[in-house]
């Protein structure tokens, strides 16, 4: 983008503005598939031998999908608000959850009327675990300035590619360091909480 010919790089936007507007559309030729892909690596943990198993994208779907989540950041913000869901779109939220929680057991720990239980649940990564059935129906009702593109991703299985060479079709839950996967996983526990 920052060559000196101002030809080539108005051409190159012109190019990716395209692409791009496919992509939202979720009208992207079968032939761009390809970028859907991700290769498993595994890294080696802090403490423990077991090592951590770590899906790398293509920068293309992490482009298309960061592009997403900036242009839906205002209805996904009122969505995650009504929710009460802070972990997501919400500029620190977590550590307001966070400082709350250390709030709340203060509070309680100085109140020697009642007894305090304490339950610290370290719940299995959820990422991984939802449906794309779950998925694509909590995108259309919720936010479905993101469902072409969703709905192109889960038209077929996409390939994990293992350390090996092997690969694996992948048709179930978000994939890891993918911009909407905080979101995909949001949308899904908005549902069920209301459920």
């Amino acid at each position: 983008m920052a060559v000196k010919s101002a030809d080539v790089s108005s051409r190159l936007r012109r190019a990716l503005a395209g692409f791009l507007s496919l992509a939202f559309g979720g009208s992207l030729p079968e032939s761009c598939r390809w970028i859907l892909d991700s290769r498993l690596i595994f890294l080696q943990k802090k403490k423990g031998p077991k090592p951590r198993p770590i899906r790398v994208g293509e920068v293309w779907r992490r482009l298309i999908a960061k592009r997403l989540v900036h242009m839906s950041k205002d209805s996904l913000l009122k969505k995650c608000l009504e929710a009460r869901q802070f972990g997501v779109s919400i500029p620190g939220g977590a550590d307001a959850l966070i400082q709350i929680r250390i709030g709340c057991e203060d509070a309680l720990r100085s109140s020697e009327d009642e007894p305090l239980a304490i339950l610290d649940l370290d719940l299995q990564n959820a990422f991984p675990s939802f449906e794309w059935d779950s998925i694509r129906k909590a995108v259309d009702e919720e936010l479905p300035s993101i469902s072409a593109w969703t709905h192109w991703c889960h038209q077929t299985p996409s390939a994990v590619i293992l350390p090996s060479g092997e690969r694996v079709a992948c048709d179930r839950g978000a994939e890891q360091g993918d911009p909407l996967g905080s979101t995909y996983c949001a949308l899904v526990l908005m549902q069920a909480v209301r459920r």
